[in-house]
């Protein structure tokens, strides 16, 4: 459940200022964004011990590149979204970067997320 509800906490504070010009909005306006990062972060440390379980436990390649992928690339978009704010995006070049580094991180044994 934690491992969805991050990336999904990911996408909303990513689209919260495109959503709210069309008059969508999925947080309630009395809860802090910094308590939604919060939220977020820590489903994602629970979703990166879930990828670990998978790898320690002789999951398949594609198995644990399935989960590893989305935990690195919702990471490197909440650290985007710190310092550009919503709407920001990682470009096509990190995402390339994330995944080459997933796959040298399981080429050497590990569980992808470096």
């Amino acid at each position: 459940i934690a491992f969805g509800e991050a990336l999904q906490l990911t996408n909303i504070l990513r689209d919260s200022s495109a959503d709210a010009q069309v008059g969508r909005t999925y947080l309630p306006a009395t809860v802090d964004r910094v308590d939604v990062f919060a939220l977020a972060e820590e489903d994602l440390s629970r979703a990166r011990r879930y990828t670990s379980v998978l790898a320690k436990n002789w999951a398949s390649r594609g198995t644990i590149a399935f989960h590893a992928l989305p935990v690195r690339l919702a990471r490197a978009t909440l650290d985007q979204l710190k310092r550009e704010g919503p709407g920001a995006k990682i470009p096509r070049e990190a995402v390339h970067a994330e995944v080459s580094a997933m796959n040298g991180d399981l080429d050497r044994g590990g569980d992808g997320l470096g």
